[in-house]
């Protein structure tokens, strides 16, 4: 699998389904590596005494991306689980009714 993004954007869009899940846990390493990136600037952030602020949004995007990362790691799998050959037709929930207003006319 390709490292740099944009080489995975291209993969995926040429891969099967395992290659798929595989573009996938390439990226959720590849946002991990990045929320070790951000932990750095933050470490270093508060080392040259920079304001409270952009130590406090480097923390709150390490967070983040590391949430991220976790979440498409999880999700990655469900790429390559093969569907069945014959589609079956599941009923999606039936969206709720739209309230209608049948106000009877006024009376004079």
């Amino acid at each position: 699998m390709p490292t740099a993004l944009d080489e995975l954007l291209q993969a995926v869009c040429t891969v099967d389904r395992d290659g798929q899940e595989a573009v996938l846990a390439q990226l959720a390493d590849q946002l991990l590596a990045a929320a070790d990136i951000l932990e750095w600037a933050r470490n270093h952030a508060h080392w040259n005494r920079l304001p409270t602020e952009v130590w406090e949004r480097l923390r709150d995007a390490t967070t983040a991306v590391t949430q991220v990362a976790q979440t498409v790691a999880e999700a990655a799998p469900a790429f390559s689980v093969r569907q069945p050959t014959s589609p079956t037709t599941t009923a999606l929930p039936s969206p709720p009714p739209t309230p209608t207003t049948s106000a009877a006319p006024a009376r004079r």
